[in-house]
């Protein structure tokens, strides 16, 4: 079971640089991921657990000092 499912979702529009679009979208041709939305939500996900893992650790998060 994916780790969103049953969860309601919402949208968020982003701009990005063409170079990143299109670096998106090699990593979703790749056949990783089925879209765009899913690659950013798994790079959220490691995001939190570093985040998580760094607050456990004691060392602070970025933009704390």
């Amino acid at each position: 079971m994916p780790y969103y499912e049953g969860m309601a979702m919402t949208s968020l529009n982003i701009s990005l640089p063409e170079a990143l679009k299109d670096y998106i979208e090699g990593q979703v041709n790749s056949g990783d991921w089925s879209t765009p939305s899913e690659y950013i939500r798994e790079l959220i996900r490691q995001d939190q657990g570093a985040a998580a893992a760094a607050s456990r650790a004691g060392s602070p998060c970025r933009g704390e000092q």
